[in-house]
């Protein structure tokens, strides 16, 4: 279930309405659209908006469809709704921008200016991160000429590795940090 369509269906009135009518029992179109004052096929439009995203349910019984409330959805919190899934243009769009702080602050592989603004800031020093081998351990001079190679102020790069928690430093050994480590 996708919460946005979800959340989209619940933003008419008619829809919540056949809802809490449906919460009180199964019912036909018919019954439905005679109880809120609907058309049939008014009932039947919201029904099937209703039925995509999987809140009600239809089963024949002889010439008639009778619906019922999908009690498990409605019984979702509004925490489990918005954690069912990730929105996968979220992650392109994320990309796009990450790759665009790469393309601006970066050029011929060297970093052409280090970025004022913390977020684009951090975008760089994964980048950077990236050029650490996850176990082995580094001297100062091994991270420093590393840095070197992609701008003068590697003292700065080294020191925020450091801070925002991509390289851990124990006396002047430097090794990179695990993945689940935040790196806010």
């Amino acid at each position: 279930m996708n919460p946005i369509d979800l959340f989209k269906v619940l933003s008419d009135k008619s829809r919540i309405r056949i809802i809490l009518s449906l919460k009180e029992e199964d019912m036909v179109v018919e019954r439905i659209a005679k109880r809120l004052d609907l058309a049939a096929s008014t009932t039947s439009f919201h029904l099937k908006k209703l039925e995509d995203v999987g809140l009600v349910k239809s089963k024949k019984e002889q010439y008639y469809k009778v619906y019922s409330l999908q009690k498990d959805v409605l019984s979702s919190t509004l925490e489990d709704l918005i954690s069912l899934e990730e929105d996968p243009s979220i992650k392109t769009r994320e990309d796009r921008y990450r790759q665009t702080v790469l393309d601006t602050f970066m050029e011929h592989g060297k970093i052409t200016q280090i970025p004022v603004q913390q977020k684009k800031r951090l975008i760089l020093l994964d980048y950077l991160s990236k050029e650490f081998a996850p176990s082995k351990v580094y001297s100062e001079q091994e991270v420093n000429d590393l840095l070197l190679a992609y701008h003068e102020d590697y003292c700065l790069l080294r020191r925020e590795l450091v801070d925002f928690k991509y390289l851990k430093r124990s006396k002047n050994t430097y090794q990179l940090r695990s993945k689940e480590k935040d790196h806010s």
